[in-house]
Parts: C-alpha cells; sequence; structure tokens
C-alpha cells in the first residue's frame, strides 16, 4: 500500500436498515478523519443460493454462470482496491482486484470469499459481533414454533373462535451444534428458559460452558440427535458437520418437535453469518 487507501464497501443493501443516505454519510464522516482513507461505495451481492454453495469444498467454477455479471463501476473498483469489505467477491477475484491485500468478512462465515481464491490475500472475519442478535432470531424461531404463533397469526386474521396450545419449553432438550460466540449465546438463552443444553463441537474436552449440560464430538452426533427436542445449528455453511445428515437423512440443522406420540420436523435455521 501507499500512502493512501482505496477501501472498497460491499454491504448488502437489504441488511442496511438505516435511513437513505445513511451509509454515504457514514463513509464521508470516516474519510474526513484521514485524507489518506478513499472509501468507495460499490456493491457486489449474490444470490443466498449462490453464496451457500460456494461456501462449499471446490470446485467451485462451475458456479461461475450463476454469478451476477459485473458493471463497469464494479471492474473499476475492484481494479483500484486495496481493502474491501464485503460478504461476497467474484470467482477469480485476483486477476480482478491485482491490488487486493485485505478483505474483511461483514459476517462469522468466510467460505463463500475463500472460493474467490484469496491464497495471498489476508481475510479476517466479524466472528461474533452479532452474536446477540442471531442468537435471538434462532431463539425466536424455537419459540415460535413451540408456542404456534403462526397459527395464532392465523386465527387472529380471521377471528377464529379458538386458540391452539403450544408447547413448554422449559425441561425440553435443546441441541446446540456449534459452540462458538452464536452457540453459546443460544445455549445462554435456552438454559435461561429452563431448557437442558446438550452441544456438539469440535473440542468436546475443552472447559464446558456453565449453560450447557452435556457436550459431545461430531463423531457421536447420532448419539445426540435422538436425545433433543429440537436442534439449532451455529456453524459457518461451508463447515464439515453442516452437511452431516441423521440415519434418516435429515439434515442436522432441522429443528424439532418431539410430541409424546410423534416426530416431526420443522426447518429452521440459524446462520453464523452474523
Amino acid at each position: 500500500m501507499g500512502d493512501s487507501v482505496v477501501v472498497g464497501i460491499s454491504y448488502p443493501p437489504q441488511w442496511d436498515v438505516r435511513p437513505e443516505g445513511a451509509l454515504a454519510a457514514a463513509l464521508a464522516a470516516t474519510c474526513a478523519l484521514d485524507p489518506r482513507i478513499e472509501l468507495v461505495d460499490c456493491r457486489y451481492v449474490e444470490p443466498d443460493s449462490l453464496r451457500t454453495a460456494r461456501s462449499a469444498p471446490p470446485p467451485h467454477d462451475h458456479l461461475r454462470d450463476r454469478a451476477p455479471e459485473l458493471t463497469g463501476p464494479q471492474r473499476e473498483l475492484f481494479a483500484r482496491a486495496e481493502v474491501i469489505l464485503t460478504t461476497d467477491l467474484p470467482l477469480g477475484i485476483a486477476a480482478l482486484a491485482p491490488n487486493l491485500r485485505w478483505v474483511q468478512g461483514i459476517g462469522a462465515g468466510v467460505g463463500q470469499l475463500l472460493s474467490a481464491g484469496l491464497d495471498d490475500i489476508r481475510v479476517t472475519t466479524a466472528a461474533g459481533v452479532n452474536a446477540a442478535s442471531v442468537a435471538e432470531f434462532a431463539l425466536a424461531r424455537l419459540l415460535e414454533h413451540a408456542k404456534r404463533l403462526r397459527e395464532i397469526d392465523e386465527i387472529q386474521r380471521i377471528r377464529g373462535p379458538r386458540r391452539p396450545f403450544g408447547t413448554q419449553l422449559g425441561g425440553r432438550t435443546l441441541g446446540v451444534i456449534g459452540l462458538g460466540r452464536i452457540g453459546t449465546r443460544i445455549a445462554a438463552g435456552a438454559h435461561a428458559l429452563g431448557m437442558r443444553v446438550l452441544a456438539v463441537r469440535r473440542d468436546s474436552t475443552a472447559p464446558r460452558p456453565a449453560c450447557v449440560d452435556e457436550v459431545y464430538a461430531p463423531s457421536r452426533l447420532h448419539a445426540f440427535l435422538p436425545r433433543c427436542d429440537a436442534v439449532i445449528e451455529a456453524l459457518d455453511s461451508g463447515h464439515p458437520t453442516a452437511r452431516c445428515t441423521t440415519p434418516r437423512g435429515w439434515p442436522c440443522h432441522r429443528m424439532w418437535r418431539r410430541p409424546p406420540t410423534s416426530t416431526s420436523r420443522v426447518s429452521s435455521r440459524c446462520s453464523a453469518r452474523t
């Protein structure tokens, strides 16, 4: 890098809930702190399905046709940028951005960024920055299912005469796959609700958080799952455990509810993106 640095900001618009113009004002205020910093707002955003596919192990070349076509301003930014803050990068970024030295991921997972070809470029993550928010979302989904809130909303909408009764979470067992900052926050919230918490993490011998009752190694996943009333996955989508399956072939990132007489499964994933 020279005396100045060009930083590309590629924050997905759908994640920005601030009023229009707020991002531009924030960038201008940051640049005013040091004239050597040039911040350029130029978005490159891929569909969620493509981002997930790129988080998988290689090869990735067959995904090129699914990527958005680069605009002229985007190509100009990549040609100049030395640092990029983003959640997505085009495949073959090294050829597009010869000056690129550092990529700062917006979320915890960077599998989709590594697939762009960043062998000689520093990559850092924002792991844990939004752990509280993501944990709240995951627990909200759990409560929505247990308390049958969607059905209640529909009955209220049509002014139906009866309200369905949900399930009490206290005393039930929640399984958490992944005990990073997000998974630990989820476990703490579930523990506060009176749930028994089981967890899976790579190092099952490491000290166990007080909010977790038992820890399993990934190799014991099939022993772990049947003990859970619900399972929340808190892993980067590129993590090997994120692609394992139960004996019946159900993805481990599904949320299970186990009434006394049957087992139903509701698709509910906690993304570790933030």
